[in-house]
């Protein structure tokens, strides 16, 4: 885990707060959990879009995601 990213127990504490897909809640949550740490890492770094760490999954999809929320 790094710096920026939420630990376990700050995951907790707010996973009931974010949307999901219901019928898939393991997978959601992962990916729930991978999507915050991006946008963490994005703001904290102030890097553009593009060069979001495949870590965090694709830039676009990142992208649209914020964009809908």
């Amino acid at each position: 885990m790094l710096r920026h990213e939420l630990s376990e127990s700050q995951f907790q504490k707010i996973a009931h707060l974010l949307p999901c897909r219901y019928g898939s809640v393991g997978v959601n949550a992962k990916i729930n959990r991978t999507f915050l740490n991006g946008l963490f890492w994005l703001f904290k770094t102030g890097a553009p879009w593009r060069d979001l760490s495949e870590r965090y999954g694709c830039c676009k999809n990142t992208h649209r995601r914020f964009s809908r929320w």
